[in-house]
């Protein structure tokens, strides 16, 4: 059996809930360079473990993680943010 894969595009400043169940965050890509952070959690809105920030004008490119959250999934994309990124994640016992 394959993994089944989501994924969520963000191109706007905001928090993202990616998955209310635990999962595994697979990678982050940048498709385009913000002069803002993104912060990755293992936690509900912005109150939960994090993940990893990256920083500002971070590098266009793919950053594996694959790491299992036992809560949840979310994102935060700080004020003003203008880049394009995707997160590709995978629900936890999904499978196709």
């Amino acid at each position: 059996m394959d993994d089944v894969y989501n994924f969520l595009n963000i191109t706007a400043a905001g928090t993202y809930v990616l998955s209310a169940n635990p999962g595994v965050l697979q990678n982050l890509v940048i498709n385009k360079a913000s002069a803002q952070t993104i912060t990755l959690y293992d936690g509900p809105a912005a109150t939960g473990t994090v993940i990893a920030t990256l920083p500002a004008s971070a590098n266009a490119g793919t950053y594996f993680y694959q790491v299992m959250c036992s809560t949840n999934i979310t994102v935060v994309a700080a004020a003003s943010y203008g880049g394009d990124c995707t997160i590709i994640y995978t629900p936890t016992g999904a499978t196709s």
